[in-house]
């Protein structure tokens, strides 16, 4: 049978209108229906300087999911701060994000993130002295950074970046500061601020380097200039090794530690043929520490020196058999040098440092 070509018209039209109906009036728009902050609340920076993480938002949309390409708009509203940029698009996550550089003055600033239609929400940061903040570190990590006059202003005049460095268990490590502007200088502090090594041009030229072994705590690494009010950009970098004290090297040592080394003919002398390693360890005044040298292959011999040349310590057979242990409380703060060497001239081999 042939349709009438009426009924054809006639039936497309009329199951085509309610298809449509069915449609447009069955389903409503999705919209953005929630804000929610993701990262970056609660985090403390130097004033006048950049915070280490971004504020991000989640937009959710009214289907329950990530809604993608609303406009956030990002205000500060107290500590006379700035954001960068001021509005972003959420992505695929359904997240935007945007920088907070901290305000000039001390205290806390505050950011609203806001979506059109949908509750605000409310990120806080707070803004503290340069000299008192640590940037976060990792070792084994590189990273660039600059040296400003909004950095806390050092003891002489130089301008000092410093960073936080938790060794959980002993560590040893090489820290390295390059700067192509200006002669770079490197320190390490206890977490009460005492001096616990610093380099000049270890790192050759106008660079840095530390060679350290760590006890178990934390620790502040300062990047900073050997000349004042040097300004411009380093790199700070750090590798995980094990330190060799052989050939006469500068290590800088901690209480907390047992590293094993080797004596060989390539190390210190004392001029009569004994060879020996030398090991850096910055002591506050009224602090005691023990040091052990223990070797299976020849006959132990440790002294301890004030960083001017000094002898304050020495001992040869204290550690039991011919192992060698001193123990000394610190006349007055500073670097001392611990010379952990052989009794007999000649003698070479293995040995371990124990210093508690």
């Amino acid at each position: 049978m042939r349709w009438p070509r009426w009924a054809i018209v006639g039936f497309g039209l009329g199951a085509g209108t309610a298809f449509l109906s069915a449609c447009g009036d069955g389903t409503a728009p999705v919209r953005p229906a929630s804000l929610a902050v993701t990262t970056g609340d609660a985090q403390t920076g130097p004033a006048a300087g950049t915070l280490a993480l971004p504020l991000t938002v989640t937009v959710t949309g009214s289907d329950g999911r990530p809604f993608r390409g609303a406009t956030v708009t990002w205000q500060v509203v107290s500590g006379g701060g700035t954001v960068n940029p001021s509005t972003s698009a959420s992505d695929s996550l359904g997240q935007a994000g945007t920088e907070l550089t901290l305000g000039l003055a001390f205290g806390v600033n505050t950011v609203t993130a806001t979506v059109a239609g949908v509750p605000p929400v409310t990120f806080t940061a707070q803004a503290i002295d340069p000299c008192l903040y640590n940037a976060p570190y990792t070792d084994g990590t590189t990273l660039t950074a600059a040296l400003s006059t909004i950095d806390c202003r050092f003891v002489d005049g130089s301008y000092i970046d410093y960073y936080r460095l938790n060794a959980a268990s002993q560590l040893s490590v090489q820290v390295s500061e390059t700067a192509p502007a200006f002669d770079a200088f490197l320190w390490l502090f206890d977490n009460v601020d005492f001096a616990l090594a610093a380099d000049d041009d270890g790192g050759g030229g106008t660079n840095a380097t530390m060679r350290l072994i760590l006890g178990p705590g934390t620790y502040r690494i300062g990047a900073n200039s050997f000349m004042p009010d040097e300004t411009g950009a380093y790199t700070l970098s750090s590798s995980a090794l094990p330190v060799d004290a052989g050939g006469c090297a500068e290590v800088w040592v901690t209480a907390g530690i047992v590293t094993s080394q080797q004596i060989l003919a390539s190390d210190c002398t004392d001029g009569a043929g004994s060879y020996a390693d030398a090991f850096l360890l910055a002591l506050p005044s009224g602090r005691s520490v023990t040091i052990t040298e223990r070797s299976s292959g020849f006959d132990a011999y440790l002294l301890l020196f004030f960083a001017d040349g000094t002898l304050v310590a020495f001992d040869d057979d204290s550690g039991g058999g011919s192992d060698a242990r001193l123990s000394y409380t610190a006349s007055e703060s500073g670097p001392y040098i611990i010379i952990a060497a052989t009794y007999s001239p000649g003698e070479t081999g293995a040995y371990t440092l124990s210093i508690q």
